[in-house]
């Protein structure tokens, strides 16, 4: 804690003292930390965590926390609000039974609102039908000889048609025109 807010040679420098965030001084007497520690249930499997991640080390914005609870108070994680309820992607994963891959994919990469990220079923788009045949989406990739990574965006990130994905020409790859690289 004093190394990250108060030596400019640690590694943790830039994210703690060069954005401002510092040790409250009553804490620079081992003494007063301790007994606040103490009280405030300190275990040895616990880390000091700040609640405000933009506020001071003090009493009234510390608390001793778990790893899985010092990830949620990140300020990088998302949050999302559903049903009036706030909660990182991480959080949702756990309550939803979605796996956070899926979950972060669908609202981070995809863009999906978070009413359908959380209420589509996991797997919907396992197994594919088109034109009398069913695979799943790698195995589709494989026969129309497309990269599985358009054929998904095509689907789950741009809402085309299945029929309209599989069909629709790849277009090459020209670095001096205004073509994507992705072939869209």
């Amino acid at each position: 804690m004093k190394n990250r807010c108060g030596n400019p040679k640690d590694k943790d420098y830039k994210n703690y003292g060069a954005r401002g965030i510092c040790i409250c001084p009553e804490w620079f007497d081992f003494d007063a930390f301790y007994n606040w520690a103490m009280s405030s249930g300190y275990k040895d499997d616990l880390s000091i965590d700040r609640i405000n991640n933009d506020g001071l080390y003090s009493p009234q914005n510390c608390r001793w926390a778990t790893v899985k609870e010092q990830s949620n108070n990140r300020r990088s994680n998302v949050v999302l609000c559903y049903k009036g309820e706030t909660k990182t992607i991480s959080e949702w994963s756990v309550n939803s039974g979605i796996p956070y891959g899926a979950l972060h994919r669908r609202i981070c990469v995809y863009g999906w609102p978070i009413e359908k990220a959380l209420e589509t079923p996991v797997g919907k788009r396992n197994y594919i039908a088109f034109e009398g045949n069913t695979f799943r989406l790698y195995e589709w990739a494989k026969r129309l000889g497309v990269s599985f990574d358009i054929l998904e965006a095509r689907i789950n990130q741009h809402g085309w048609s299945v029929s309209r994905a599989f069909t629709q020409p790849i277009r090459p790859y020209a670095p001096n025109n205004s073509i994507n690289k992705e072939g869209f």
